[in-house]
């Protein structure tokens, strides 16, 4: 979750800072994370934005007893509120020694700034995020050039669920396992005929996604090589044996996945496309080290199984015997194995 207002002096360590309990706890741990975060350095009072997933995660904790005391300090503020308000209860979200409650809608586009010296001389703002998203923008809320603040994460552990992530992964996080765990990407893109003006595009788009990473990477302390990306093309059977499937080898820095995929252009086509020969070689990858998710782009289906046999006859199989595609293979079948060892396949079609 990187601050989109860029460099900036924020609080955030993965290991002290992300919290996931169970819906017994969940509540408490909240109102804990408040007081513990609500007095400052200096023993002044600072101000705590906390974000909620819905108008009702919301209300329950407002209206829970483990507010206790703090309720006083305690107002919220929701997508019903009049603009009047929305404007009155934004300014002041940010001067010591309040609590604001917000949902979701209000991590992204709001501009909360802070002026107050007490807060300042205190450590900042502090936010807290009370469930699991893809965005990035809500940590960086308050985050304005050469200010300070801190940032900490207090998640529901069956809120993973949509997320595909189980309890044994949640297990790992909660035991602080040591740099999480080396995350190993299979890009796969179609690189034939009908994607030549999209294909510049999505390596750029790659290109910029594992700069990212990386960048991020560096900001947590995260050793570099704990994110793998393999960038991989595949075409169809009317392409050789060197052009149905090129990869990258296992890259960590950007500048070579960059010089490798810059080598890469558009051949061949086929209406619809051997993405099984894409999918085979993620799972050919996962034999020998396991791999974290595939992203799957292209402009068109997987060959059908009556497709796979009609267009490996184009070179006839005495063409394919000897080479590693040899054996024929159908994309239902690389998806089935693929499950099988919980890999999961986020496809985009352009």
């Amino acid at each position: 979750m990187p601050s989109v207002f860029g460099i900036n002096n924020l609080k955030f360590t993965i290991k002290n800072d992300i919290m996931i309990e169970n819906e017994c706890d969940y509540i408490n741990v909240i109102k804990r994370e408040i007081d513990d975060r609500l007095v400052g350095k200096s023993s002044g009072k600072r101000a705590i934005l906390v974000f909620f997933e819905s108008n009702r995660k919301l209300k329950e904790f407002y209206d829970s007893t483990a507010l206790g005391s703090l309720k006083e300090l305690t107002v919220y503020l929701t997508e019903e509120a009049s603009l009047d308000e929305k404007e009155i209860l934004i300014k002041r979200a940010t001067t010591s020694d309040q609590i604001t409650l917000f949902t979701r809608t209000f991590g992204r586009g709001t501009d909360f700034k802070c002026d107050d010296q007490i807060i300042a001389t205190n450590g900042g703002t502090h936010v807290i995020q009370t469930f699991l998203s893809e965005e990035v923008q809500i940590k960086g809320r308050t985050a304005r050039q050469g200010d300070h603040r801190s940032y900490s994460m207090i998640l529901l552990d069956r809120g993973f669920e949509k997320f595909h992530i189980e309890k044994v992964d949640i297990e790992d996080v909660k035991k602080g396992v040591e740099g999480f765990y080396t995350s190993r990407t299979v890009c796969l893109m179609d690189a034939t005929g009908s994607m030549y003006y999209l294909l510049h595009k999505c390596k750029n788009t790659v290109d910029i996604m594992f700069e990212r990473a990386s960048e991020i990477l560096k900001e947590q302390n995260i050793k570099s090589d704990s994110f793998q990306l393999q960038f991989v093309v595949y075409r169809n059977y009317n392409s050789r044996e060197d052009k149905i499937l090129q990869s990258s080898p296992w890259e960590t820095k950007p500048d070579n996945l960059r010089a490798f995929m810059n080598t890469i252009e558009v051949e061949g086509g086929w209406n619809n496309e051997a993405i099984e020969i894409g999918l085979w070689h993620a799972n050919e990858e996962n034999e020998r080290e396991n791999i974290t998710q595939v992203i799957l782009i292209g402009d068109a289906p997987p060959n059908t199984k009556d497709e796979v046999e009609e267009k490996r006859n184009d070179f006839k199989e005495k063409y394919w015997k000897g080479t590693k595609f040899e054996k024929s293979t159908y994309y239902q079948d690389e998806l089935d194995k693929l499950k099988a060892h919980r890999i999961p396949v986020h496809a985009f079609f352009c």
